[in-house]
């Protein structure tokens, strides 16, 4: 069986990588005093650990504030695109409201990662248990056997290795999922930061619901069902609700980013002079409308500026 040295080892490890995983994504200020000096001891600086223009978190929400601005053209951007700018600072500078957005984002990425890391360091921890308890029996019968013990020492920990193989994919799905809600719920912040920009707080947005939508997205974004003209929010309504983390499925509100786990309705804005055609199930433009002392807002990509 393992012993108290390799139990201790294997569980450090798991703690170790789940604080570089923090150290690498966030930055070392996510970090506790105690995880800095953790990582120091083994000779990793959380400092130099940590890469602006590696922020998925960031590319995220740099993709969100770009895909409006670029419509169709976005879709040539490349993730080396979106580094290669964040490198150079070729991006608009964030305001106060959306930094705090990225900050929220950013909290919620690290409460789920630690919530993560606790699970995996419970369920093996556990897994240890279990087995080391459930063969105690057998091997204090056989103590004297050194034969015998060894091959209970070999089969228990050849136990504990399979039940940690096969926890490795419910690990797995579970990362993916909080990578994938975070993902998108910092490119729909992006979005919501230019609609600001360009049309304040109270700027009237709706979401795109796509085919295959779930139940709750489709009552509350649409009208009348999938195809259907989406209802229209004031950003500010939707910045209030904040996000639905911890609501019963019943309480669920509409919000700027993921309204559930692999929800992938995105926020759009209702520009000025908009109106709902249900023959081509979107809205379009009823009549051109000039809005007087409105700047348009520069977005610089690479060598291209967009002004929206």
């Amino acid at each position: 069986m393992l012993n108290a040295k390799e139990v201790i080892e294997l569980l450090s490890i798991i703690e170790k990588n789940g604080t570089i995983f923090i150290a690498q994504n966030l930055g070392p200020d996510y970090l506790t005093n105690q995880e800095t000096e953790r990582l120091l001891r083994i000779g990793i600086d959380p400092a130099r650990t940590y890469l602006p223009h590696k922020d998925f978190i960031m590319q995220q929400f740099y993709l969100g504030l770009i895909s409006d601005a670029m419509g169709s053209d976005v879709q040539k951007v490349t993730l080396a695109d979106i580094k290669r700018n964040l490198k150079a600072g070729k991006y608009i500078p964030q305001t106060f409201a959306e930094k705090a957005a990225i900050e929220s984002v950013r909290k919620q990425f690290l409460g789920d990662i630690r919530s993560i890391n606790g699970k995996v360091f419970t369920n093996v921890s556990g897994i240890i248990s279990d087995n080391e308890a459930k063969n105690r029996e057998a091997y204090e019968k056989v103590i004297r056997d050194e034969i015998e013990r060894g091959k209970l020492e070999r089969k228990t920990n050849r136990q504990i290795a399979n039940e940690i193989h096969h926890k490795i994919g419910d690990w797995s799905r579970d990362f993916d999922k909080i990578v994938e809600y975070i993902g998108h719920q910092a490119f729909d912040e992006g979005r919501a930061a230019l609609y600001e920009r360009k049309s304040g707080k109270d700027a009237n947005v709706y979401k795109d619901v796509y085919p295959g939508a779930c139940k709750h997205c489709i009552r509350l974004y649409l009208t009348a069902g999938i195809g259907s003209k989406p209802v229209v929010f004031k950003l500010s309504t939707l910045r209030t609700n904040g996000t639905n983390i911890g609501r019963k499925v019943a309480d669920l509100k509409p919000v700027i980013g993921s309204t559930h786990p692999y929800c992938r309705c995105t926020i759009n804005r209702l520009e000025d002079g908009m109106i709902w055609d249900p023959k081509e199930g979107r809205f379009i433009r009823e009549k051109k409308i000039k809005i007087e002392g409105r700047k348009p807002v520069k977005i610089t990509f690479g060598n291209k500026v967009y002004n929206v």
